[in-house]
């Protein structure tokens, strides 16, 4: 039987107040976090009570499903409110909402790879030491808000990878979409070097993934658990065949089509 835990958020982000609930999934002792880290100067709006919104998280993941499903009907059902009806001239808020993705993601970007690149090259454990894209994106969107949302509140030492990947990849990304949105023309190669971007993400969290795994066989003590790299190798490999696909359709199929018509002419 679950019992009730009554927990207020703190007045103070260094209380000593620690929420750990018994209905907690992965909680199961404090996380300690570093509260001034040698590589990183920690702004005022980024101190927030972990416990608290890691209980949270925990709590009410599934949310993220309700959310989900009215994100995809919110979608259809303006395609087909819309259907018989003239589109709406949305350009500088399409352009706006571009921009603004993508500094939010330079920021993110910005935020988190220090620590990334302080593990691997400082630390003493260091490692150095066919589908539409707009199919992609919507898949994409609902599978990473609920991994994230039902992962959050056990802090697996493997987000930090797709945290700084996925900044960097949409802030090239979404400046590019800013861009065509106002009708500047950009080369051809730069949307192809994007997609390599994204399809080399997904190698690469393949592979962060699979070490993991392999770590943890090893005795390691690997701060993930394995049901979650699961989880993020069938949307790593999944986002892989997606985006494969897209690439060999915008790059390979449209190319020949193009050289065919040519040919006719």
């Amino acid at each position: 039987m679950v019992s009730e835990v009554k927990f207020m958020m703190p007045s103070s982000v260094h209380s000593n107040i620690r929420y750990i609930a018994p209905f907690s999934r992965n909680l199961t002792s404090p996380y300690d976090p570093v509260l001034d880290p040698p590589y990183l100067t920690v702004w005022d709006i980024e101190k927030f009570s972990l416990d608290y919104w890691r209980v949270w998280l925990g709590v009410n993941w599934t949310w993220s499903v309700y959310i989900s499903g009215i994100y995809l009907s919110a979608i259809f059902g303006i395609q087909l409110l819309m259907k018989n009806r003239p589109p709406f001239s949305l350009r500088n808020v399409l352009t706006g909402w571009n921009f603004f993705l993508a500094v939010f993601s330079l920021l993110g970007a910005m935020r988190t790879f220090p620590e990334m690149m302080y593990i691997l090259t400082k630390n003493e454990q260091g490692f150095f030491q066919g589908f539409h894209l707009s199919v992609c994106q919507r898949y994409h969107h609902i599978t990473v808000l609920g991994y994230t949302w039902f992962t959050y509140e056990s802090y697996d030492a493997t987000s930090r990878w797709f945290m700084v990947m996925n900044y960097m990849v949409h802030s090239l990304m979404y400046t590019y979409y800013g861009l065509k949105s106002l009708r500047i023309s950009v080369p051809r190669f730069v949307s192809m070097l994007i997609t390599t971007l994204q399809l080399s993400q997904m190698i690469v969290g393949v592979f962060v993934n699979v070490y993991a795994y392999y770590v943890k066989t090893q005795g390691v003590n690997c701060l993930v658990e394995t049901k979650h790299i699961n989880l993020a190798l069938i949307m790593y490999v999944s986002y892989f065949i997606l985006f494969g696909n897209f690439f060999y359709n915008a790059y390979f199929i449209r190319k020949r089509m193009s050289m065919s018509a040519k040919k006719a002419k």
